[in-house]
């Protein structure tokens, strides 16, 4: 293979036998392919299937809050970036609630875009996330680009909790969750403590610091702007607690610490 490994063929005498097997230049498997003795003839093909040569734009969607009954539609654009034509083949997702109008298979001719149509009709009062598939396969190969859906129901729209008990830390859900391009944390503190609010992307990298000093004890709300960064999946980290080394000289605390993270979606 291109990459130094070198693929080997076993046969297919035995149940559950290593049908083929990858190995890399150091001698250790890469990949293995087990079949049953049900299968007397196989294919297999090793390739990069999420592909650039085509694109939806947006790459993502937010249908907002839909009641369940209602229904939401949102139009995109599938384009071809390259030079020759492409057969899209199909369109896979998972969650019932989400249904593209659009018949299969078409031809993507080169540097064109066609108009589809998605719809979000919830079966029941719930978060929907779900991810759209749309492929295009030959018989050798598959290329494939990939579109996040959200959508909610009305009973799922958070709310900001107002009062905290005074005897625990708290670390709330953001709200509005997904957001473009502002949401705001809400977090308790149950003694005077030096506190970090941290956000981070999607690889564990700090992307800002919104909180990094001492607080009293009490209720806050911080308003997050992601104005700056590009859409995805992020983290928050909330670090509080009266570690001795944290706080002012002089000052002493209970000496429990807190620690908690959450995940909020930024869609643009």
């Amino acid at each position: 293979l291109p990459n130094n490994n070198t693929v080997i063929g076993w046969g297919y005498n035995f149940t559950d036998l290593k049908a083929m097997s990858e190995i890399r230049a150091d001698g250790t498997i890469a990949f293995e392919l087990c079949l049953s003795n049900s299968i007397i003839n196989y294919k297999a093909f090793r390739f990069p299937w999420k592909t650039n040569l085509f694109v939806t734009d947006p790459d993502s969607i937010f249908f907002g809050i839909v009641p369940v009954g209602d229904s939401a539609k949102f139009a995109f654009n599938l384009i071809n970036n390259s030079s020759g034509d492409i057969n899209i083949t199909g369109f896979f997702n998972r969650e019932e609630s989400y249904t593209v109008e659009h018949a299969l298979p078409f031809i993507l001719s080169p540097y064109s875009s066609e108009s589809i149509k998605i719809k979000f009709k919830p079966i029941s009062n719930d978060f929907f996330k779900d991810t759209l598939h749309i492929r295009s396969d030959t018989d050798t190969s598959r290329i494939a680009q990939l579109m996040i859906l959200v959508g909610q129901t009305d009973s799922t729209a958070l709310s900001i909790t107002e009062e905290y008990t005074a005897n625990e830390f708290v670390l709330e859900q953001n709200y509005p969750n997904p957001f473009n391009p502002t949401t705001t944390i809400s977090y308790g503190i149950r003694e005077r403590s030096f506190v970090e609010l941290k956000i981070y992307d999607l690889l564990g990298r700090e992307v800002f610091m919104l909180i990094n000093k001492e607080q009293n004890t009490g209720s806050y709300k911080v308003e997050f702007d992601a104005s700056e960064l590009t859409s995805g999946i992020y983290f928050y980290r909330l670090k509080a607690g009266s570690s001795s080394a944290n706080l002012p000289a002089g000052r002493q605390g209970s000496g429990q610490s807190f620690i908690e993270t959450k995940k909020m979606l930024l869609m643009k």
